[in-house]
């Protein structure tokens, strides 16, 4: 090799690249690109959950929600794809309205969002079924067999 001439090296991988550390470290990658983390440190401390959704009940578009130690911070409220309007919250209760009619089905949960995030729902949530309600249906007299008549359906329930 000549004087003046370098040596072309392969960057060093970011597997490679640790520091020591007291508490556990993450590897983050954006569009599978690593990401550095701004002090060196990309530690994370796992905080065990203080507060979870226990229940939720139903009345019309009314929803309450019982659960421990539930947020006052509340962001919003959503069941299936239907969000509530205003929520209050005493810590063991929220209630609020949906700014539509649910729809029809079972619900296994509920999202309550706060300004730090989603409040995890409890592993024994019960079921919750919202009906599909048919009140009754217009002209369904002389009904063509081969189709094209439209009847229009009166009731709750519907997406």
């Amino acid at each position: 090799m000549e004087y003046g001439q370098s040596l072309l090296f392969e960057p060093i991988p970011m597997e490679m690249l640790y520091t020591a550390a007291t508490r556990p470290q993450i590897l983050v990658e954006v569009d599978g690109v690593p990401a550095a983390c701004k002090n060196v440190n990309c530690d994370y401390l796992y905080i065990a959950e203080t507060s979870s959704v226990d229940s939720m009940s139903i009345s019309g578009n009314d929803i309450t929600i019982q659960g421990t130690n539930l947020p006052t911070d509340i962001e919003n409220v959503i069941l299936g794809d239907v969000e509530c309007g205003a929520t209050t919250s005493d810590g063991s209760t929220i209630t609020c309205a949906l700014s539509d009619d649910p729809c029809a089905g079972d619900y296994t949960s509920v999202q309550v969002i706060t300004t730090g995030g989603q409040v995890p729902v409890s592993a024994t949530f019960p079921t919750v079924t919202v009906p599909l309600t048919v009140l009754m249906v217009l002209d369904n007299n002389n009904l063509n067999q081969e189709g094209g008549n439209i009847l229009v359906i009166f009731g709750s329930g519907f997406a």
